[in-house]
């Protein structure tokens, strides 16, 4: 992205058919101040923008020649700039197209003065260069809790703007990501995420968004395009997760969040203003939003922990091998039937709502430990036998799901109930597990009655091979 303004200067044509050989890059001196110049530079570094500059011949001045992006200038009695991703222009438009920035007057054929500063020209902005992104930074935009409400901030619409004094100061750019957040009680609020896809005045964000009530800022990051995660009003992050933030400080030093004295409660400064993260904390934060935004919507405050993290990742982890295995059967499907299938429209996006039940990794493991020991230790299906590491090679050994005998939903649970892993756990390969919640409502099947069905239909088909059969353990029963 350009700035609005750029600089106009002259120049022999012969010097910049020379720097478009040395692929476009130049550095000349000029005999006066270029005060504003620097100025505007300054600017444009601090929005993450590119200053444009634009070359008339100095052989003659009537048609430009070729413009660039300056890279740096310093200013003194003879000033020295430059520049790089010079282009000559192809069609050579008129010196007159340009206009000043003062007063909005076009550049008279006659004017001969060897710097001006103009009006950015639409024609320069239509060719723009790709090679001109900046490195990707990220930044913590703190709401204030009068703002951290539904009937101000409507929540789970799409984070697409943040008001602020403090965003060409701080160096916020387009193209950089955005997390808005709030503090409470010594928590962390994390309300969202959304890209920056333009930084304008308040009144053109009261136009994109038709609304005169705005947060009295004179800097606005905004995303037109809706791009933003769902707002979370309700979420707010345990300490043990807030310690793991970094911030950084404009000589690029990380720092942790300043928390009270002797407590895990955050300091109230902790986050004000706008404050640049670090890479890996907002990869952080990302997790945590792509993790949460999947949990039903909640109407009092949520703590999110590394546990809960933990849990949901291997919930996403377990979903992704379920369609992995679909896939593949649809697949294999397509493969054995001639026949050409009918065609469905997929791919809309719905909602749902869902009760969600814990469950424990460890029990899990201490559930395929101790059915491991007694198939000496192979990892098999306590229904048919099955073993993935036999049939696929040892990339899969050890793997298996694990069903519980009794339904969580089904049991009046206040969340302190213990599971037994031995008792209530039992590990089953995924044909086994899926006829298990073949019926509707699910478990009208026991892992007893789908072990009789699988051995009446091994029988039927010519013979039961004891060697893939697992006893039934008494106590799983």
């Amino acid at each position: 992205m350009f700035t609005e303004q750029c600089i106009y200067t002259i120049r022999h044509s012969r010097d910049l058919e020379d720097c478009l050989a040395n692929g476009g890059r130049g550095e000349f001196d000029e005999h006066r101040q270029w005060t504003t110049g620097k100025r505007l530079l300054d600017d444009a570094h601090r929005s993450g923008l590119r200053l444009p500059i634009v070359f008339a011949p100095a052989e003659n001045t009537r048609r430009l020649f070729a413009w660039a992006l300056i890279d740096d200038i310093v200013p003194g009695p003879t000033t020295r700039y430059s520049f790089s991703e010079l282009r000559a222009f192809a069609d050579r438009p008129a010196k007159s197209t340009l206009k000043t920035a003062r007063d909005g007057k076009r550049l008279s054929e006659s004017f001969i003065r060897p710097y001006a500063i103009c009006q950015t020209p639409s024609y320069l902005v239509a060719s723009a260069p790709l090679t001109t992104s900046r490195t990707r930074r990220f930044w913590v935009c703190h709401w204030q809790n009068r703002l951290w409400r539904d009937d101000v901030n409507p929540e789970y619409e799409p984070v697409c703007g943040s008001g602020s004094n403090m965003f060409q100061k701080r160096g916020v750019g387009v193209g950089d990501v955005a997390y808005v957040v709030s503090l409470a009680g010594g928590y962390l609020l994390l309300g969202g995420r959304m890209p920056i896809k333009e930084i304008v005045s308040r009144r053109k964000a009261q136009r994109i968004w038709g609304r005169d009530r705005l947060y009295d800022a004179t800097e606005w990051i905004v995303d037109e395009d809706d791009e933003g995660t769902p707002l979370n009003l309700h979420r707010r992050l345990d300490p043990s997760l807030s310690q793991q933030l970094r911030l950084l400080s404009p000589s690029g030093e990380e720092k942790r969040l300043f928390f009270t004295s002797g407590t895990t409660q955050l300091d109230g400064q902790a986050t004000r203003g706008v404050r640049e993260l670090s890479a890996s904390s907002a990869a952080l934060l990302d997790r945590i939003i792509e993790l949460t935004d999947e949990l039903p919507p909640s109407e009092v405050m949520f703590t999110v922990t590394e546990e809960l993290l933990d849990l949901l990742g291997e919930a996403e982890d377990l979903r992704r091998e379920a369609e992995e295995f679909r896939r593949q059967a649809i697949e294999q499907n397509a493969q054995s039937s001639p026949a050409t299938p009918q065609q469905f429209r997929e791919g809309s996006v719905q909602r749902s709502l869902a009760t969600r039940y814990e469950r424990k990794r460890g029990a899990r493991d201490a559930c395929i430990a101790h059915h491991r020991a007694l198939c000496g230790g192979r990892t098999l299906c306590g229904i048919c036998g099955f073993e993935f590491a036999a049939a696929y090679g040892d990339e899969m050994a050890g793997f298996i799901h694990v069903h519980h005998v009794n339904q969580l939903s089904d049991r009046q649970w206040t969340g302190q109930e213990m599971s037994d892993p031995i008792k209530d756990l039992i590990p089953l390969c995924p044909n086994c597990h899926a006829v298990v919640h073949h019926k509707d409502p699910p478990y009208s099947y026991s892992v007893e009655e789908v072990r009789q069905l699988w051995q009446r239909q091994r029988a039927a088909l010519g013979g039961l091979d004891e060697s893939l059969v697992v006893a039934a353990d008494p106590a799983v029963e």
